[in-house]
């Protein structure tokens, strides 16, 4: 499994089904614009609340430019054995709609 996903291809899974997506951003870059339905998570906190993860589940994990998220991904797919696969580019990739807290 190819472990990136284009903002495009994520928006348009969306449309068909509901995803888990986690933003793994500050919880401030997080109010101020997110994808809607989207978990926030911040990195540093990944370790101990992915413990909730399922590993059944796929998880579409997000950050500002696609660094975070990257890191978020690795430990989780390496670490724990979850199925995570990072936004490539970022929420700055992102077309779609976003909401702010």
């Amino acid at each position: 499994m190819d472990n990136t996903i284009s903002a495009l291809d994520l928006e348009l899974l969306m449309e068909k089904k509901k995803i888990n997506i986690i933003d793994v951003r500050d919880e401030n870059e997080f109010k101020r614009g997110h994808i809607k339905n989207s978990i926030n998570i911040p990195l540093k906190y990944i370790e101990e609340k992915c413990m909730d993860f399922k590993e059944d589940e796929i998880y579409y994990i997000i950050c500002k430019s696609g660094m975070r998220s990257s890191r978020a991904c690795q430990f989780l797919c390496n670490s724990k054995n979850f199925k995570a696969i990072n936004l490539n580019g970022g929420i700055m990739s992102w077309k779609g709609e976003l909401v702010s807290d």
